[in-house]
C-alpha cells in the first residue's frame, strides 16, 4: 500500500514553501524600492548642501523628508520579513 503524501501542517513560526517564496519575492521588491529611494536621496542631499535660494531649499527639504519616510518604511517592512524568514 502506498501512502499519499499529506501536506505538512504549518505550525506557528514555520512557513510553507509557498509562503516562503511569496515573502522572498516581496523582500526582493522591497529591496529594489529601498535601493531606488536611497539613490534618489543622494543627489537631493548634494543639491541641498550647495543651494542658496530659500524657496528651493524648502522644496529640497520636503523632497528629502518624503523620501526618507519612504526609505524608513521599506526598512521596517524588510526587517519584519527577514524576521519571518528566519
Amino acid at each position: 500500500k502506498t501512502e499519499v503524501a499529506k501536506p505538512k501542517p504549518v505550525s506557528k513560526g514555520k512557513l510553507s514553501e509557498s509562503q516562503r517564496r511569496r515573502l522572498e519575492k516581496k523582500r526582493s521588491a522591497l529591496e529594489e524600492d529601498y535601493d531606488s529611494f536611497s539613490e534618489k536621496l543622494k543627489p537631493l542631499r548634494r543639491a541641498r548642501v550647495i543651494e542658496t535660494d530659500p524657496s528651493v531649499i524648502f522644496k529640497l527639504d520636503k523632497q528629502i523628508e518624503d523620501l526618507q519616510i519612504l526609505l524608513d518604511n521599506r526598512e521596517r517592512e524588510l526587517e519584519q520579513i527577514e524576521q519571518e524568514l528566519s
